[in-house]
């Protein structure tokens, strides 16, 4: 007799999950990172990302499906599925590497670029992680087992995404540092010198008894000779007190900004950029300023492409070694119609995949839309960028710690009622992350871990619960469509991010974003109810879409002892 309930090894579970790191290097610098690269690095509106991302959810329609219905016909001496990811894996890190490259083109050129290298990863995300997802029902019919690889497989994913969330930003400087050469354009105006001591630095000397702000520019240039000039700030404040008393004006010097009261009037930033301000006191006589510390002595277009290199690398690695650790194990039936209509037909009648479907939609319109929002959240109203990869990091180790509840959790209380609880919880959450002010950290992360430790059981069971609609078919008609059922999955969540980084660019045109710039306060509230309310109203509401689910824990017992007992006497007969 051929048990397809089968226990799985530790090798083979930890194999099969390092798949999905390999698809979260690729897939979360596009959910993370790529709106705001489109805007603010390759240079092209909003808008036309956004459009681009949601036109192509269009031939997702047709690409989704069409890979499900292929590979569930595909039979070769490795299964059904694992020749995919084989054979996909070049290519799929080619392509992200030719999405994260800025060539030299004008708006035109460089929105049909962007269109078409997204297209095409897009394409190949579907013909790799499609049968990566599907592989994880034929490796065995024990729904707990299947839990417990889940779990396994979104622990590696996450911790891809806590290495792309958490490091892409600082690789991509890293890498974008490239040969520049620093000239001073103009010497300090009042109480200074400086020199260039080498690319990286500049050394500014005080003038004997001077206190105040002095100002020079500067300028880096590249090896292609393109240039960017930076004003820097120096602020000399006095020895002995953080005031400068200055004919009628006084000046408080503190850690954040320089603020100028005339009389009794109110303060006013001066300047407007904190990065480009250095502060020393007068007796410090001289100091060294780390240029490079400003975004625009930084290649950043280069640097995405480097760092997308390293990671397509990777990706390629762990996708091999994701094909030579595990076996597809569950066949279809012995007698099987290949109708595609047949198939199309009994998945159109299967009620518990079609809900699943829409709650993968929505929950990726919702994390689509705060993913991609959250760079701007901490760039314009946070005010220090690089603070998000912190945010990132938390948020993932939240996410972690919280996936090995699913398991235990869903054996008690069942797949469907735990997923319904997660989404409301963590819904709340998200919506609360609208309280904290600017500098208020603390309540930014308590919110944030709350939110994503109380999500994360609801990952692991939608790909658990999406395998049950498989033998659900398979219960109800003696027919079996892995690849096609899976297909929902990987629709769901490119059609969900499709929609969601349309709707988190078009709020950012409707909120009047302008990028680079400082933002109006409309606009700030804007990008906090894009990784707040809207995303928490937006989730909460999968629950009720949960609630019309009628796979429970007694039904997948039933059929899973159902089907085994028929494959085992198919292969009898």
């Amino acid at each position: 007799m051929n048990k397809t309930a089968t226990k799985l090894s530790f090798k083979e579970k930890l194999g099969y999950s390092l798949g999905d790191t390999a698809s979260h290097f690729v897939w979360d610098m596009v959910g993370f990172w790529i709106l705001i690269f489109y805007t603010d690095t390759f240079g092209i509106s909003a808008a036309a990302a956004g459009t681009i991302m949601l036109i192509a959810r269009v031939w997702d329609m047709i690409n989704d499906p069409l890979m499900g219905i292929i590979s569930d016909r595909t039979n070769t001496r490795w299964g059904k599925f694992r020749p995919y990811i084989l054979y996909t894996a070049v290519p799929y890190a080619i392509l992200a590497v030719l999405t994260f490259t800025t060539p030299d083109l004008n708006q035109t050129g460089k929105i049909i670029w962007a269109a078409v290298t997204y297209f095409l990863l897009m394409t190949a995300y579907t013909a790799i992680n499609l049968p990566y997802s599907s592989l994880m029902a034929v490796m065995t019919s024990d729904s707990n087992e299947r839990a417990g690889i889940n779990t396994y497989r979104f622990i590696s994913a996450f911790s891809g995404q806590l290495i792309v969330t958490g490091l892409a930003l600082s690789m991509a400087i890293y890498f974008g540092k490239g040969d520049f050469t620093t000239n001073i354009v103009s010497q300090p105006a009042k109480g200074g010198v400086a020199e260039v001591i080498n690319s990286d630095s500049i050394r500014y000397q005080v003038k004997p008894g001077f206190v105040g702000i002095d100002t020079l520019v500067y300028s880096i240039e590249d090896v292609d000779a393109k240039s960017a000039e930076g004003f820097l700030y120096v602020v000399v404040s006095p020895a002995e007190n953080d005031t400068l008393v200055y004919s009628e004006n006084t000046i408080v010097f503190d850690s954040t900004s320089i603020k100028a009261r005339e009389g009794k009037a109110s303060f006013v930033s001066y300047p407007m950029v904190r990065e480009d301000v250095h502060y020393i006191t007068a007796d410090t006589k001289e100091t060294v300023i780390d240029v490079r510390e400003n975004d625009n002595t930084v290649d950043k277009a280069k640097g995405y492409q480097y760092t997308l290199l390293v990671l397509g690398f990777l990706s390629v690695v762990f996708f091999l070694i994701t094909f030579f650790s595990t076996k597809e194990r569950v066949a279809p039936p012995v007698i099987q119609n290949q109708s595609i209509w047949s198939d199309l037909k009994n998945l159109g009648k299967n009620r518990p995949w079609l809900i699943l479907a829409l709650v993968g939609i929505v929950s990726f319109i919702m994390f689509a839309l705060q993913n991609l929002s959250i760079a701007y959240y901490f760039k314009y109203y946070i005010g220090t960028e690089e603070n998000v990869q912190l945010f990132n990091v938390v948020s993932s180790v939240a996410l972690i710690i919280g996936l090995p509840m699913a398991k235990p959790l869903a054996k008690r209380f069942g797949n469907r009622n735990v997923f319904m609880a997660s989404t409301i919880l963590s819904g709340i959450f998200f919506a609360l992350l609208y309280i904290p002010e600017a500098g208020d950290y603390t309540l930014i992360y308590i919110f944030n871990v709350l939110a994503k430790f109380t999500y994360a059981p609801a990952v692991v069971l939608l790909w658990t619960m999406l395998a049950d609609t498989a033998d659900y078919t398979e219960w109800k008609t003696g027919q079996r469509s892995t690849g096609l059922v899976f297909s929902a999955a990987t629709f769901a969540q490119k059609a969900g991010w499709g929609i969601g980084a349309a709707l988190a660019s078009w709020l950012l045109v409707w909120f009047k974003f302008e990028a680079n710039a400082v933002q109006s306060e409309s606009t700030i509230n804007g990008i906090k109810l894009m990784i707040s309310v809207i995303p928490g109203i937006l989730y909460m509401s999968c629950a009720v879409l949960l609630y019309f689910y009628t796979i429970d824990r007694k039904t997948c017992l039933q059929m899973q002892a159902d089907l085994e007992e028929r494959r085992s006497k198919e292969n009898e007969n």
